[in-house]
């Protein structure tokens, strides 16, 4: 070889050379679709990408090695009924290199830029022999049992999502999902990029029955809009029918403790429907937008936006200014409640301890009492001071066993009193009863039993003190009389 290059003249190498660089590029270029010809690759996003690792998982082998991502949530397991960590592994972090029927496919991330400062962690390659793989037979297959999801309300759909923007996320635990400054969305289950080691999605949810309208000590405008809710659900043909936009809004207020959140927390829990609680003050324009319209795909759903006059005086925004991206703007909030996008199956709920600082244009009582807005706001509901029958109510429920005369106090001493201070007046009375009296259990059932005050009581010579309450063995209660919390018992064996 070096005989053959020593034998051509300089000026023929010269110009060899110059022609190589000058055709370089097209024989660069000829021979990369030559590559592209072979190997194909496809870039999918955001629900496509969750969706084909998804297929990718379920359908093909996996080659061992690399790096894999582990997180555990606290998460209510349906069966036994009890919470539990459990540990999920992240998808598509790490480039992975499947096998169909002896073929590789080959799945990376991608980043992908959006805007400015705001990578996408949804993004995802996709590169495989051509004629191996048919990608968009293989994505819409993946979809479609997604599709029949988002109707199929058989399953538990109710989970609570907090939407927190980049200003928030310092203070967001380490289950937080976030990316660059994308919004973040606290889920359990993110069923896009992580799958459930040991447990399926049907085995985890919530726990429906820890938060029921039932308990709550509802005024009848509360009752009627619950009611109403629970009609606006069923009533999705009626409304298409007529070409009426499928939706609902609510401005819920009061003073602080009135019960506005409860009230939403636990109709979204009976209705089973998924919350999306958005923390306003740490979100900008884009962030909102992002969120709200994800979130609208997974209606029917609610979305709250609690204290809204922490965030907005009339159409002033008064959170402290961040020199790390602006703050949210009245009419972005305004556009995604109520813009040129129609949102259906979605019922909003906007929260506030001074109703006079909302701006008209989202919806404030009228001389008349009802909405300045109708469409953003169908419906201004109060939550203010319990009545009597709702002391009544809370007061039988958390001091059962106390006796009706002690209720009775407690409902008769506590008149201009909000749910939650009265709930905490209870539960102290309550707690106090409890803790004078000792938990013994018997055959299963759980029963009250006055401590022993002195130590000879089985030595007597008449066998144990009985002193379960009457109200324990099915036989009508007698009142303990005295104040409310005594702890004074009257045992059959000693009267």
């Amino acid at each position: 070889m070096d005989d053959l290059f020593g034998a051509l003249p300089p000026w023929l190498l010269v110009v060899g050379a110059g022609g190589l660089g000058v055709y370089w590029n097209s024989l660069k270029g000829f021979f990369t679709r030559l590559v592209q010809f072979v190997i194909c690759e496809a870039h999918l996003t955001d629900m496509p990408a969750a969706a084909f690792i998804g297929w990718a998982e379920q359908n093909c082998w996996r080659t061992g090695g690399g790096t894999r991502d582990y997180i555990a949530w606290y998460q209510f397991v349906i069966k036994p009924a009890s919470f539990r960590y459990i540990l999920y592994r992240r998808l598509g972090e790490v480039e992975t290199l499947y096998w169909r029927r002896g073929l590789p496919i080959l799945v990376g991330r991608k980043a992908q830029q959006k805007t400015e400062g705001d990578l996408s962690s949804s993004a995802i390659s996709v590169r495989y022999l051509r004629g191996t793989l048919n990608i968009e037979r293989v994505l819409s297959a993946s979809l479609r049992p997604l599709n029949e999801d988002l109707g199929n309300y058989a399953c538990k759909r109710h989970v609570v999502h907090r939407i927190i923007g980049k200003r928030g996320n310092k203070e967001v635990s380490s289950v937080a999902i976030s990316s660059g400054s994308r919004t973040v969305i606290v889920d359990p289950v993110d069923r896009r990029r992580f799958i459930p080691i040991g447990y399926s999605y049907s085995e985890l949810g919530s726990d429906i029955n820890s938060s029921s309208i039932s308990v709550l000590a509802l005024s009848n405008e509360q009752q009627e809009v619950f009611e109403e809710l629970r009609r606006w659900k069923d009533s999705r043909e009626w409304f298409q029918e007529r070409g009426v936009p499928w939706r609902r809004g609510y401005v819920l207020y009061g003073p602080p403790g009135g019960g506005k959140t409860s009230f939403v927390r636990a109709s979204a829990a009976d209705l089973d429907l998924p919350v999306y609680v958005y923390m306003l003050s740490s979100l900008c324009n884009e962030e909102l937008v992002d969120a709200w319209e994800r979130m609208l795909c997974d209606t029917p759903c609610i979305a709250l936006f609690e204290d809204l006059d922490t965030v907005f005086e009339g159409r002033r925004c008064i959170v402290p200014e961040d020199h790390t991206k602006s703050n949210l703007t009245f009419d972005t909030l305004l556009n995604c409640i109520d813009g040129v996008e129609r949102a259906n199956g979605l019922i909003t709920f906007i929260s506030t301890n001074r109703v006079e600082t909302l701006d008209p244009a989202i919806g404030r009582p009228d001389a008349a009492g009802n909405s300045s807005r109708p469409g953003r706001v169908d419906r201004l509901v109060r939550c203010d001071y319990l009545d009597e029958a709702g002391r009544w109510k809370l007061a039988r429920r958390i001091m059962a066993g106390l006796g009706e005369d002690a209720v009775a106090e407690m409902v008769a001493s506590h008149e201009q009193v909000t749910p939650s201070a009265f709930v905490n007046y209870c539960v102290e009375q309550a707690m106090k009863f409890f803790w004078d009296d000792q938990l013994e259990t018997s055959d299963g059932e759980t029963i009250l039993r006055r401590r022993r005050q002195q130590s000879d009581d089985h030595d007597d010579g008449r066998g144990p003190v009985d002193t379960v309450p009457d109200h324990l063995r099915g036989t009508p209660a007698t009142s303990r009389g005295g104040k409310a919390g005594s702890s004074a018992v009257e045992g059959s064996a000693e009267s």
